[in-house]
C-alpha cells in the first residue's frame, strides 16, 4: 500500500471517530464520581428491565418472519404483510432456548421488510397496554427494502395465548430474532 492510501485510510477514520455523537459515550464505573452531563455508565445505556434480572445469550434465532409465515401465534395470522394499524401477536419463549415462564423480557431485532410508506413499529407485552414509544421508525429510502432495530422488550409473563405483540403504523412484512433474554 501506498503511503498516500494510508494517509486516506487513516484521515477517513479520523473523520469518521470525529462525527460519531458525544451522547453516545459510555464512561467506566470507576468514573461514576466525576460528574458529568449525558450518559455516566452503561447501566443507564443498557439498563435492566427489572432489578435483580440477569441477561442470558442466545444463538440468533428468527421467532417471526411474515414474508415466509414462520412464527407461533394462537391469535394472529402470520403469512403476509401486517397492514396498517393491526397489530400481530406471537410466542418468543418456549424454543431458540428462551424458557417460559422463567423468562421476562426478550433481547430482539425488529424489522420492517418492504414498508408501504413510512410508519412506526411498536412493540409490547402480549395483554398489556400498547406504549406510545415505537422501536422502530421507517421512511421512504430509495433502494432500501428494510430496516431494523435492536430493542428490549418484555413479555407477557402468565396465563398468556402469545407473549409479544407488535402493533404497525403502516403495511410492512415484520422479521423478528430473538438474540437473548432477562430472567431473574
Amino acid at each position: 500500500m501506498k503511503r498516500s492510501t494510508k494517509k486516506v485510510i487513516i484521515s477517513g477514520f479520523l473523520a469518521f471517530i470525529l462525527m460519531m455523537p458525544t451522547s453516545a459515550a459510555i464512561v467506566r464505573a470507576q468514573d461514576r464520581e466525576t460528574p458529568q452531563k449525558g450518559v455516566e455508565t452503561l447501566e443507564e445505556v443498557v439498563p435492566s428491565p427489572a432489578p435483580n434480572m440477569k441477561y442470558y445469550t442466545v444463538a440468533p434465532c428468527r421467532v417471526l418472519d411474515t414474508r415466509y409465515g414462520t412464527g407461533i401465534s394462537s391469535n394472529s395470522n402470520l403469512f403476509g404483510p401486517v397492514f396498517s394499524g393491526n397489530t400481530i401477536t406471537f410466542w418468543t419463549t418456549e424454543f431458540c432456548n428462551v424458557p417460559y415462564p422463567e423468562a421476562k423480557a426478550v433481547h430482539v431485532n425488529i424489522a420492517a421488510v418492504y414498508p408501504t410508506g413510512p410508519g412506526f413499529l411498536t412493540a409490547y407485552a402480549h395483554g398489556t397496554p400498547r406504549p406510545q414509544a415505537a422501536v422502530l421508525n421507517f421512511g421512504n429510502v430509495f433502494g432500501l427494502n428494510a430496516i431494523s432495530n435492536a430493542v428490549t422488550v418484555p413479555i407477557c409473563e402468565s396465563f398468556c395465548s402469545d407473549d409479544m405483540s407488535i402493533y404497525t403504523s403502516r403495511t410492512t412484512h415484520i422479521v423478528v430474532d430473538v438474540m437473548g433474554y432477562y430472567r431473574q
